[in-house]
C-alpha cells in the first residue's frame, strides 16, 4: 500500500495536470497489480484535507468551492488557483427596507377590508325606505 507521501504526491501531481481530479483517479494511480483501488479512498481523503489545510488544495462540489469539513457525497480535488474562494452572499443595505416601493393598491385594499370590517352593517327593521 501506498505511503502517505505517496498520496499526498499524486493528488498534487494530478491537480496540476488537470483542472480538477475525483479521488477515484487519484486511488487508481496509486494501485499495483490488481489492488483493489477503493481502499485508498478514506486515506485520500485525509491527505486531501491535510493539503486543503496547508492551502494547496480545495475540495469542489457542483462546480463550487466546498469546505472539506462534514462533506459527503461526491466531490472533486483542485488547486486554489483553478477555483477562486466562493463569494459569501451579499448582505442587503440597512435601508433597503426604506428604498423599496411597496404596492399602494394591495395596502389600499388591506385598508378597506379593515374599514368595511370595522363598520356595523345597518338593517332597516320597519322594511321601508
Amino acid at each position: 500500500m501506498a505511503a502517505d507521501n505517496d498520496i499526498s504526491d499524486e493528488i498534487l501531481k494530478q491537480t496540476a495536470e488537470k483542472a480538477s481530479v475525483a479521488p477515484r483517479d487519484v486511488a487508481q494511480a496509486l494501485v499495483k497489480d490488481g489492488e483493489d483501488w477503493r481502499k485508498y479512498l478514506p486515506r485520500i481523503r485525509q491527505q486531501a484535507k491535510a493539503l486543503h489545510a496547508d492551502g494547496k488544495l480545495v475540495f469542489i462540489r457542483k462546480r463550487k468551492v466546498v469546505s472539506p469539513e462534514g462533506l459527503k457525497g461526491v466531490f472533486r480535488l483542485a488547486e486554489p488557483s483553478s477555483y477562486p474562494p466562493a463569494d459569501p452572499p451579499a448582505d442587503p443595505p440597512a435601508d433597503s427596507a426604506a428604498e423599496t416601493p411597496t404596492d399602494q393598491s394591495t395596502d389600499q385594499a388591506s385598508d378597506q377590508t379593515v374599514e368595511n370590517a370595522a363598520k356595523p352593517e345597518v338593517v332597516d327593521e320597519e322594511g321601508g325606505s
